[in-house]
């Protein structure tokens, strides 16, 4: 196995806590390489985070990715999911560059994956009560910044984090993201051309 922590098998009540390690230990671990980068040349470029879910993955593909992209690996119902930070001008060519580098060390992308998040999850992470996001889906506060459609709605209503992360920015609620995630629609664009396969090729 590679030097990366690689948590595996881990439950559904605490795969959310793990991701949040995993957002954590991947942001720090980038920034202490990257700092020196950003101080030296002025780019367009941003970091964003993208989270692909993978088939198969043999250990020696797990060290490579590990090892030479820097990604964490996580496990959910033995599924494995790899989450790479990468530079890029857009979430779509972010999400295009890393599949390619995945494929390229021999992983087996079945698809970017959506972090959903319900009522109780987005008032933990805008650090807000239930009853005040209750009233923004409701469109009783911040009337003109309407909130987010909710990505599924059976039985429990479900949003796309990244969806409410533009939201809370425009209408000014602080957001603890210290990189750029892909929009839901760059996610279903990004899906829609794995399944049809059709990603582009970068050198």
């Amino acid at each position: 196995m590679g030097s990366g922590w690689t948590p595996k098998d881990v439950s559904g009540e605490i795969h959310k806590d793990v991701l949040a390690v995993v957002r954590v230990l991947a942001v720090s671990g980038w920034r202490l390489r990257r700092q020196g980068q950003y101080s030296k040349t002025m780019n367009t470029e941003q970091p964003f985070e993208v989270r692909l879910r993978l088939g198969e993955l043999p250990e020696p593909v797990e060290d490579l990715l590990v090892e030479q992209l820097d990604a964490i690996v996580s496990r959910f119902a033995e599924v494995p999911y790899v989450t790479v930070l990468q530079d890029a001008a857009s979430g779509t060519e972010a999400a295009h560059r890393v599949v390619d580098q995945v494929r390229h060390l021999g992983g087996e992308v079945q698809a970017v994956d959506f972090d959903y998040v319900t009522r109780g999850e987005i008032a933990e992470r805008l650090g807000t009560t239930r009853q005040a996001v209750a009233h923004w889906v409701a469109g009783q506060r911040q009337a003109a910044f309407p909130f987010p459609r909710p990505a599924i709605q059976a039985g429990v209503s479900l949003w796309c984090w990244s969806d409410v992360v533009i939201w809370a920015t425009v209408s000014s609620h602080a957001v603890s993201e210290d990189v750029r995630l892909l929009s839901a629609d760059e996610i279903a664009m990004i899906n829609g051309e794995l399944a049809a396969g059709r990603m582009p090729i970068f050198a």
